[in-house]
């Protein structure tokens, strides 16, 4: 058991930072920055699509951090 959980920790906090690094790739591939609401008047477009990116930048790193928090928690808990 102590074994899963040091594979297991290390896969997810692997997994999470690429996720964190990886975040203008996977925002290129699902084109989430279309998909992001800004609810701001009198915006020129170019800033409006700006705006946009890094709103879906900052929700992929979160998920990220989300994703590496827990394994590195069990990488505590597995190498104590």
């Amino acid at each position: 058991m102590d074994l899963f959980l040091k594979i297991l920790g290390i896969a997810m906090a692997v997994i999470g930072v690429a996720v964190v690094y990886g975040a203008k790739l996977i925002l290129k591939k699902t084109d989430l920055a279309s998909k992001q609401t800004i609810k701001m008047e009198g915006l020129e477009t170019e800033k409006l699509k700006e705006l946009q990116e890094y709103k879906a930048i900052a929700m992929i790193k979160i998920i990220g951090s989300l994703i590496f928090l827990p394994g590195m928690v069990l990488i505590l808990i597995a190498f104590r």
